[in-house]
């Protein structure tokens, strides 16, 4: 039997520290054919010389594809480059210069593809590791976030996506900075989500990454609106899109434009009240008459006594 095509799309960006275990962990795979694409965000550090010293000495049985953009892009940008420009399988690994894989990554993906023809994402547990690499917890989803019809709350450096998630929409809005909340939704839209309890890589938290340590509550504030806001009207533009194409589908997408609106409404939310103390009297006497600040309200606690955190 013919074994599909998978891309294994590690992207980069000042990461020399961990850049080197990356990409180790990401040649060592076991999984044959393979293409790796190692991807730099015009690092300013030596990131993307330790990508090519690596690659120039690999000799092993996978495609190798080296790039370096001559600008920065930004995350979502320089993902949606790798995506659609860069990589040529029928499922996209994400990877990232500061993470650890398990060698068994993309063998484990395309066996559960293969088990689940209708799957649009696959991701999977993973251990979160330290600056040093020393191990801080185990991660794994909530029972809530696997419940049939729910966007699971997947992490982005566990995922694959089948490439018809991205071809079907095009490239994400380089203002998103968490492109794993907009490519969950697209998923949810065209398939189906697959779980591999297995933890099949190590996610490392440090001060400099994208969930990283933040100066002050007001940058804290200032990037999870810059994370979340415009990650949520993606979300609306692409079910906009989805449905002018398959407007048959309107029915089963009603909850989503209203979860999305709800998410959008409650992150500005929260930004306005950190960020402008002057106007706290305002807003708290505008949403407390609001009977949809109150519904969402209401309806987050209900779900959390229940099921406990659930999926977006």
């Amino acid at each position: 039997m013919n074994k599909p095509l998978l891309t294994f799309c590690l992207v980069a960006y000042n990461q020399e520290e961990y850049i080197r275990e990356a990409v180790e962990s990401a040649l060592s795979q076991t999984y044959s054919p393979l293409e790796i694409v190692l991807s730099d965000d015009c690092s300013s550090d030596r990131t993307f010389e330790i990508m090519c010293e690596l690659a120039e000495a690999y000799c092993g049985p996978h495609t190798i594809v080296l790039n370096r953009n001559p600008q920065n892009m930004g995350l979502a940008a320089h993902a949606s480059k790798v995506w659609s420009t860069l990589s040529h399988g029928e499922w996209l690994i994400g990877a990232a210069g500061d993470d650890i894989y398990l060698p068994n990554r993309a063998e484990k993906i395309a066996e559960m593809a293969s088990l689940c023809p209708n799957a649009s994402c696959i991701w999977s547990g993973c251990t979160i590791i330290d600056d040093k690499g020393e191990v801080v917890r185990e991660s794994r989803p909530d029972s809530g976030s696997l419940r049939p019809g729910r966007i699971p709350a997947v992490l982005g450096a566990t995922v694959a996506y089948r490439r018809d998630v991205y071809d079907f929409f095009g490239p994400v809005g380089h203002q998103v900075r968490n492109d794993d909340v907009v490519m969950s939704l697209r998923s949810a839209l065209l398939g189906e989500f697959a779980y591999i309890p297995e933890s099949l890589v190590r996610y490392r938290k440090h001060s400099t990454n994208l969930s990283g340590n933040f100066t002050d509550d007001r940058q804290k504030v200032e990037r999870l609106r810059a994370r979340l806001g415009f990650a949520y009207l993606q979300q609306l533009s692409d079910l906009q899109l989805f449905l002018e194409r398959r407007p048959e589908a309107y029915r089963r997408c009603g909850a989503y434009f209203t979860g999305i609106e709800d998410n959008y409404l409650i992150t500005q939310l929260f930004s306005a009240w950190r960020l402008y103390p002057e106007r706290r009297g305002f807003l708290f006497c505008r949403n407390v008459i609001s009977p949809r600040v109150w519904r969402i309200f209401l309806s987050r606690l209900f779900r959390r006594l229940i099921n406990g955190k659930g999926g977006r």
